[in-house]
């Protein structure tokens, strides 16, 4: 009998554990009321040149943008051209921005010849790409994890139904191994 009661509380222990998320970055979607331009994608930042938003053309929204490695959020281009688009920053001033091909952000203030300077991503704040990323799960926005993300209520619903199951299913197998006479 101890040792069913034992299995059986790790059963109960592993079902409830499977009731966890694939967990995946989620950043905010809101777009930046700053920013002047509608469409195209989005990447609003805290950068090494303060608060800002990445505002590139709409077909760079999937299958373009990772991040560096070991670099926290640096924001890398994996495509083998270059990306051009605007970087607004916060206080409503713009810059041209690049992206080159297998390289992070880089700005220049608008038509000046100046060369272009590095941008360094501390955090990404709201965006509307989809980031792709092979060797940590906490950044990446790729769809197919999002089909898999419950709410912690969902979980706590769920987790709910699990253990009160199991409590059920424990107390009639009591009854019936009393019954029995055990």
């Amino acid at each position: 009998m101890k040792k069913l009661s034992i299995f059986l509380c790790a059963l109960i222990v592993a079902l409830v554990g499977s009731v966890s998320t694939a967990y995946c970055m989620e950043y905010g979607d809101s777009f930046p009321s700053y920013v002047q331009y509608s469409g195209g994608c989005y990447i609003e930042v805290n950068s090494s040149i303060g608060q800002g938003t990445f505002v590139l053309p709409y077909n760079y929204k999937s299958n373009t943008f990772s991040f560096r490695n070991n670099s926290g959020f640096n924001i890398l281009n994996c495509t083998n051209s270059t990306v051009s688009g605007r970087f607004i920053h916060r206080n409503g001033t713009e810059y041209t921005c690049r992206f080159s091909a297998f390289s992070t952000a880089e700005y220049r203030p608008n038509n000046t010849t100046s060369s272009y300077q590095t941008i360094t991503v501390n955090s990404i704040l709201n965006t509307n790409v989809i980031f792709m990323d092979n060797t940590t799960a906490d950044r990446q926005t790729d769809e197919k994890f999002k089909k898999y993300d419950f709410t912690y209520k969902e979980q706590f619903y769920i987790a709910f139904a699990v253990i009160a199951l199991f409590i059920i299913c424990f107390t009639q197998f009591l009854y019936y191994m009393r019954n029995r006479g055990y």
